[in-house]
């Protein structure tokens, strides 16, 4: 990826080192909600050899099973949907670049006892149902280092969930005017159904309209988030129109700190966290920073529908959080399925927001088209034991943790 330099408006937010800084937390470091989890790390080596949608060989056919370490032998571009069960691990840092992207179709942690790393999907317009990008809908999941993109509905939800995390996600770029019944439908992340113990934890959303997310009942935790270029939904304002970024429903509790929101382009809200329809919440709040796109700060949050709790109302045991004037230069450098190693989709997402471009979109080929990658190929020896193997993906993932051609001078 080549070189660029930070917006005015991007540079007011870093007041950090130029130093390329140390190598990220790996996910079951943070210490977030279900980070304690195993996977399929344990169970039988299923080694993906080919970029074909099903049979032998196939990332298809290595999830049609639990209790499964997922490896890649093979980088590329795999067409289809694909649903994962309980007790399994994918570990997409261990495809060769470009790494794994999945097209056209849903990609669904369904089960319980699940991690997914590094792993990019998109759905597009080629899928005529209004559908999702990404969908948890089991317990004890761990989305890791997975960039969504270009949803008909919402890019990522969940519903009813139980210690879930996600960790330095990208979700953007949900479609705006792509058939949806409602019109309009460019939405990050729907999360309903009382989630219990969910931590969002160093995410990126951008370029979507509304649900930043929006949480339904239950709990959250949102800490190091950025969000950029929000909308309401409507080309023009209107009486019901939506002026916030994150909306929380129906009494939820939420813990919110060191999250920071740049307007982009095409946005108008000024309020960072709000109560979704005139619902009453609560919240914890600490160091959060949201500004217009002449650096000046707008509305951390609306004290009618926002009640401010003394303490977080939920806090993983032992989670420590970023300072926010850190966040964005660290997720700008570490956000994404292979920061080191980005695709052209992931680089550019991450170039909109370092330099205050970029829109919401109706199509792929707005943007591109569907990623459309050579094959490669690489041979894998994977060590036995679980902490063998967890340092063994560890390492792997270090490889591409980290943008080094970031260049804020």
């Amino acid at each position: 990826m080549s070189k660029f330099i930070l917006s005015p408006v991007v540079f007011l937010m870093i007041f950090i080192s130029l130093s390329a800084g140390p190598l990220p937390k790996h996910w079951h470091e943070t210490k977030g909600f279900g980070t304690d989890i195993k996977g399929g790390i344990a169970g039988k080596v299923y080694k993906v050899t080919n970029l074909k949608s099903s049979g032998s060989g196939s990332l298809k056919d290595a999830v049609s099973k639990s209790n499964r370490l997922v490896v890649f032998e093979v980088g590329g571009v795999i067409e289809g949907g694909l649903r994962v069960g309980s007790n399994t691990t994918i570990a997409g840092q261990t495809a060769p670049s470009p790494g794994i992207s999945l097209i056209k179709g849903n990609l669904t942690a369904s089960g319980n006892n699940i991690v997914v790393s590094h792993i990019t999907t998109v759905l597009g317009t080629a899928v005529k149902k209004n559908a999702d990008a990404a969908n948890i809908a089991g317990g004890n999941v761990v989305f890791d280092h997975v960039t969504a993109l270009w949803s008909k509905d919402e890019v990522l939800s969940m519903g009813g969930v139980r210690n879930v995390t996600l960790y330095k996600c990208i979700i953007a770029e949900g479609l705006k005017e792509a058939g949806h019944g409602d019109g309009e439908h460019s939405k990050g992340s729907l999360i309903n159904k009382g989630p219990r113990n969910l931590s969002l934890i160093g995410c990126l959303y951008a370029h979507n309209s509304l649900r930043g997310p929006r949480v339904d009942q239950g709990e959250v935790l949102i800490a190091n988030q950025v969000n950029y270029n929000w909308a309401t939904g409507w080309d023009e304002p209107k009486p019901h129109w939506f002026n916030h970024v994150v909306h929380i429903y129906r009494g939820v509790k939420c813990t919110f700190v060191g999250n920071v929101a740049l307007q982009g382009p095409e946005s108008i809200g000024e309020i960072y966290l709000n109560g979704h329809n005139n619902s009453k919440n609560s919240a914890y709040m600490k160091d959060n920073i949201i500004k217009d796109r002449d650096g000046k700060d707008l509305q951390v949050y609306n004290p009618e529908l926002i009640s401010v709790l003394d303490k977080p109302p939920l806090w993983p045991s032992d989670f420590e959080y970023s300072p926010a004037h850190e966040s964005l230069y660290e997720i700008l450098r570490t956000v994404g399925s292979r920061p080191g190693d980005r695709d052209k989709h992931n680089a550019r997402i991450v170039k909109t927001v370092a330099d205050g471009t970029g829109k919401r979109i109706d199509s792929q080929d707005e943007v591109g088209g569907y990623p459309d990658y050579t094959e490669t190929k690489r041979s894998l020896t994977v060590p036995d034991g679980t902490e063998a193997r967890q340092a063994w993906l560890d390492s792997l993932e270090d490889e591409i943790a980290v943008d080094k051609e970031i260049d804020l001078s």
